[in-house]
């Protein structure tokens, strides 16, 4: 049903009469008519590309902030490590 609604959504003033559809039911029957059953997955090719390109791009995307991320705990905690280090050096100076 995708290829229906994109044919009836990309039809507009500047389609030929010939080529619009009267409604869902016409240009089902004309889809089916005018190309057999395979008319109603053109494009599926290019859209199983598409999906499969994008989950690709978006797995390495988040492997690449996963990575991202933990470098920047790991950093955070350590400075807090540091800190903390120092804080206790320091009042147990002041305390002597």
């Amino acid at each position: 049903m995708i290829v229906v609604k994109s044919r009836l959504q990309a039809t507009n003033e500047h389609t030929r009469d010939e080529n619009r559809y009267g409604g869902t039911a016409d240009a089902v029957a004309r889809i089916w008519a005018e190309e057999g059953a395979g008319g109603f997955f053109a494009g599926l090719r290019a859209k199983i590309l598409q999906t499969a390109l994008n989950a690709g791009l978006m797995l390495a995307l988040k492997d690449s902030v996963t990575r991202a991320s933990e470098r920047a705990l790991r950093a955070a905690a350590a400075a807090r490590g540091v800190r903390a280090g120092a804080l206790a050096g320091a009042v147990h100076a002041v305390a002597r």
